[in-house]
């Protein structure tokens, strides 16, 4: 191809008008930029290094014959006419934007294909290709996530941006295994008064900040115990993403296990290439071979439970297909029933001081009139967090849900319970009432029985739970048919419907887990 550019041409359609705009741009030199070459429509119509002739009609659909396009050199070389994308083009409805480079290559004369550097130049151009239609499907899927997650709602339903909430995680020494999914596997070695709620999981290694670990760890499972901030982490990632922050050069695909109307039937492949909004699903595949991605599946824990192995094994599958792309997924912490080989498994970790001081100087300026009142309610928040009388309070104020939770009774009280128990108080009924509803969480195994308790019985019901419990020597874990037991006793039913009213109690609060 000696004398001839690198050239591309990107077309545009009006299905009204018939008009076709094409763009085209070319590289003089292998190894240089792109630079435009013309620009023409029915207007503007100065000679091209290659004239594009399309024929189509004006219907939505078309066929073969209605939508070829043909292309034909000039400079006295050889004629040659053929569809040079290979297919139809949608009028209308998604468009093939880029033709292949090595169809295109077929339209010009070709020299020796043995020659090393025409080699190079082919791969540069096949990847410059990729390259144009990762930019675009980039920016209309950042536009997804900016406009839809660049903001988290509080309990009091304020909302803050997402990248004002700076996440750390424990990197854990080896992931959780098999042979530690039974009661005295899950208490060996345990510390049932501090590790109650990270049974199942490994020692704790370093800790790291959140982007290091996504950073360095291109298969990351978060794990975390309810409230601990896993949703709002991988937010963060990918908004971080579409700000250049992290790993800018790649596609954010975000996706919520919990929103998947037919989970059974959920393909990776499928979701992603629906989100790229290509004509072509080769150029999905291609892009994912490339590792032009990187993908957060926020959720593993909320999708029903007879569906999990099965989106478990898809994920691995999905991850060894295309191993170059990212993958970052979160799960409650003793939800995930076996590993995911080739993953690095971190803990999100409680806020630090300077973490706690953080969340509550943007929690207090989500709904204060003034920069000055902002100011003046963090001060008074964090000095009577730290007084020796809230030692309590403090312990328990250090994942996002919990503080949220704490700076929100004290902007009601313009104080602080003492107790633990009395800041429950306060907040047991709004994470009864109010949790999932305002997650827009629907979940599975609905038990009738349960949704018409009220609110007091409810209380009534896990205060039961928990005295039973609290009276015997192993207070932390239950066998299922130990706690269906107490559920049955308690308001008289069957087992068979007490089990269905504990699944209910697990999905809706994270208060009892499995």
């Amino acid at each position: 191809m000696t004398g001839i550019p690198l050239q591309y041409n990107l077309l545009t359609l009006d299905p009204e008008s018939g008009v076709m705009t094409v763009e085209t741009r070319k590289k003089e030199k292998a190894d240089g930029a792109w630079a435009a070459d013309a620009r023409w429509g029915d207007k503007n119509n100065p000679v091209p290094r290659y004239h594009i002739e399309l024929k189509y009609g004006t219907s939505s659909k078309t066929d073969n014959s209605s939508s070829q396009l043909k292309a034909s050199t000039q400079d006295n070389r050889p004629n040659v006419s053929q569809n040079i994308f290979g297919g139809n083009v949608n009028v209308g409805g998604n468009i093939n934007i880029l033709a292949s480079v090595n169809q295109i290559n077929q339209i010009a004369p070709q020299e020796d294909s043995d020659d090393p550097n025409l080699k190079k130049k082919d791969r540069l151009r096949e990847e410059n290709a990729v390259d144009v239609i990762v930019q675009r499907v980039q920016s209309h899927c950042c536009e997804k996530i900016q406009n839809l997650y660049s903001k988290i709602q509080l309990l009091n339903r304020q909302q803050i941006d997402v990248d004002l909430l700076y996440v750390d995680v424990y990197v854990l020494q080896n992931s959780t295994s098999d042979s530690n999914a039974t009661i005295p596997g899950l208490l060996k070695d345990a510390n049932l008064r501090n590790d109650f709620d990270r049974l199942g999981l490994n020692k704790r290694n370093k800790r790291s900040p959140g982007f290091d670990a996504a950073t360095q760890h291109s298969r990351l499972m978060v794990l975390g115990k309810p409230g601990s901030g896993k949703t709002t982490f991988l937010r963060h990632l990918a908004v971080a993403n579409c700000k250049g922050e992290f790993l800018g050069d790649r596609i954010p695909v975000l996706i919520e296990l919990r929103f998947i109307t037919n989970i059974s039937e959920f393909n990776l492949l499928n979701y992603i290439h629906e989100e790229f909004r290509l004509a072509d699903i080769n150029q999905t595949k291609e892009i994912l071979q490339q590792g032009k991605v990187v993908l957060f599946v926020d959720g593993l824990d909320e999708i029903p439970s007879q569906f999990r192995r099965k989106i478990q094994d898809h994920i691995l599958e999905f991850s060894r297909k295309y191993y170059k792309s990212h993958l970052i997924i979160t799960c409650r912490a003793q939800t995930s029933e076996y590993t995911l080989p080739g993953f690095d498994y971190v803990e999100v970790a409680d806020f630090n001081p300077q973490q706690v001081e953080q969340f509550a100087r943007n929690w207090f300026a989500s709904l204060a009139e003034t920069q000055q009142q902002a100011m003046e309610l963090t001060q008074r928040f964090l000095e009577k967090l730290r007084l020796l009388e809230n030692k309590q309070t403090g312990e328990l104020a250090v994942t996002p849900i919990l503080l949220s939770l704490t700076c929100w009774v004290f902007n009601d009280l313009q104080d602080l319970p003492a107790k633990r128990s009395d800041l429950y108080e306060r907040g047991i009924d709004l994470l009864l009432d109010k949790w999932d509803d305002k997650r827009g969480i629907r979940r599975d195994s609905v038990s009738e029985i349960y949704q018409r308790l009220t609110l007091t019985e409810r209380k009534k019901l896990l205060s039961y739970i928990a005295k039973t419990k609290f009276e015997q020597e192993q207070y932390i874990l239950f066998e299922q048919g130990e706690i269906q037991g107490y559920i049955a006793e308690y308001l008289h039913i069957s087992n068979e419907d007490a089990e269905v009213v504990l699944r209910e109690i697990e999905a809706q609060h994270g208060l009892l887990i499995e």
